[in-house]
């Protein structure tokens, strides 16, 4: 076999296995090596083949390789998930929330979360709250407005 082919081999290999890794590190080694495939293709030498190697690897890691994973997350989805999708959210205070060294409830979405004040000031029952942070199941929230909210049943005879 020809020294292209080896490099040619390496350069498909890499490239392959990058489906199992996806951070654009062992493409930017098999664009290298096809690089170098081609540059053996042309009858040089083998200590001018690793330097090829080297220098397009330099090339691709300090090129390329930024220029994949911008555009990988700039097509990604930017959606915020779990406990990160919550902070700014409002919700209503079930139990009396204070400091700390006294957390209360909050009902965010129809679930009921342990909560704190963001300062030490208690929360009374029925105020609409914004959370600021989650810390582990414990969401640290401040009031939105001053009045709790009322609940009216309207009875029609």
């Amino acid at each position: 076999m020809e020294p292209w082919h080896w490099w040619l081999i390496a350069a498909l290999i890499l490239i392959i296995c990058e489906i199992f890794f996806s951070d654009f590190l062992l493409a930017t080694l098999g664009a290298a090596c096809f690089v170098t495939a081609v540059a053996a293709g042309f009858g040089l030498e083998f200590t001018a083949q690793l330097g090829t190697f080297i220098v397009s690897a330099i090339l691709a890691l300090a090129l390329l390789r930024p220029a994949m994973k911008r555009w990988l997350y700039l097509t990604s989805d930017p959606a915020k998930s779990n406990t990160h999708a919550m902070v700014g959210q409002r919700g209503t205070v079930t139990t009396v929330v204070g400091g700390i060294d006294n957390p209360g409830r909050v009902k965010i979405g129809g679930e009921e979360w342990r909560a704190i004040s963001e300062s030490d000031e208690p929360l009374a029952e029925g105020l609409v709250v914004e959370i600021i942070s989650v810390d582990s199941a414990t969401v640290i929230v401040r009031p939105i407005t001053a009045e709790p909210k009322v609940f009216t049943t309207f009875l029609f005879s």
